[in-house]
């Protein structure tokens, strides 16, 4: 009988102290001190223009910039760019780099006034960009206008 007592009370002891551990962990998670406050740049969405992670950056004053490789196979041109940034719910004011992209060549865009109010580094930003653009050499000299749009998430810098 008191071989059961004294486990019970073993517990009861421990027990207390690991819901404690737990509660002063949570607390330190919701305050952020576990955030390591940045995030690689990840995207979903372009299937033939696929943006460069690494070069991907948006600045705490709105400035967005990003490189893109052209995946398609082919040169395009007429290339067009859509900036929107999600978070804030802003249309960004867009610049396209290049006119003409050969396949395996980069582009950049780049735009401004991507942000509302004020955002701190490390926080996080999510923008939806839309390309269009023209592929050229198809077939007998033809040429198709085509889309290509996804998302990036981030952090700013």
């Amino acid at each position: 009988m008191k071989k059961g007592q004294g486990a019970l009370e073993y517990l009861m002891s421990y027990s207390w102290a690991i819901i404690i551990v737990i509660i002063i962990g949570l607390a330190l998670w919701g305050f952020g001190v576990f955030s390591a406050h940045t995030t690689t740049p990840t995207f979903i969405g372009f299937s033939k223009i696929k943006p460069q992670t690494t070069s991907v950056k948006l600045s705490t004053a709105g400035d967005f910039e990003a490189v893109f490789v052209n995946g398609i196979g082919s040169q395009i041109s007429g290339i067009t760019a859509g900036v929107y940034n999600k978070m804030d719910k802003v249309t960004c004011t867009p610049n396209v780099s290049a006119t003409f992209v050969s396949r395996g060549d980069h582009l950049k865009i780049s735009a401004t006034d991507c942000k509302t109010g004020s955002h701190k580094t490390g926080e996080t930003y999510e923008v939806y960009v839309n390309l269009t653009y023209t592929v050229l050499g198809i077939g007998s000299g033809m040429s198709v206008s085509q889309a290509d749009s996804g998302t990036i998430r981030g952090s700013y810098e």
